[in-house]
């Protein structure tokens, strides 16, 4: 079940790439796909899968370990090189590193101080 954890949190980057070039409401040509997200405001469609992405990694990282949690995220941002379009490849393999990276920095020690803490943050 750890593996499966691991490997569906990796497969939420190639999805949330191909989300962005792919499906939307409005496609910007050689750019993202964007969806109406509320107040008249649209955003590129692999937001869909940032709550499964974050879920699963702080999954990953206690069922585990912090070096799993890191490896996950360099395979990640070579996915996320792999299968971004190719307009959006830089700015999709370094915000997603930056990101998860941040994200894991301010879990980590939230969930050893106070875990719903963290998980509310």
């Amino acid at each position: 079940m750890r593996i499966a954890i691991f490997l569906a949190y990796l497969a939420t980057i190639p999805l949330a790439n191909w989300l962005i070039g792919n499906v939307g409401t409005f496609c910007v040509p050689n750019g993202p796909c964007l969806i109406p997200v509320g107040f008249g405001l649209s955003a590129p469609s692999g937001v869909l899968m940032i709550g499964a992405a974050l879920v699963l990694r702080d999954a990953v990282q206690q069922l585990l370990g912090i070096r799993w949690a890191f490896a996950a995220i360099a395979v990640g941002v070579v996915l996320s090189i792999l299968v971004a379009p190719p307009a959006l490849v830089v700015a999709s393999a370094v915000a997603f590193a930056i990101a998860e990276l941040l994200d894991l920095a301010v879990y980590t020690p939230l969930r050893k101080r106070h875990l719903p803490l963290a998980v509310r943050g």
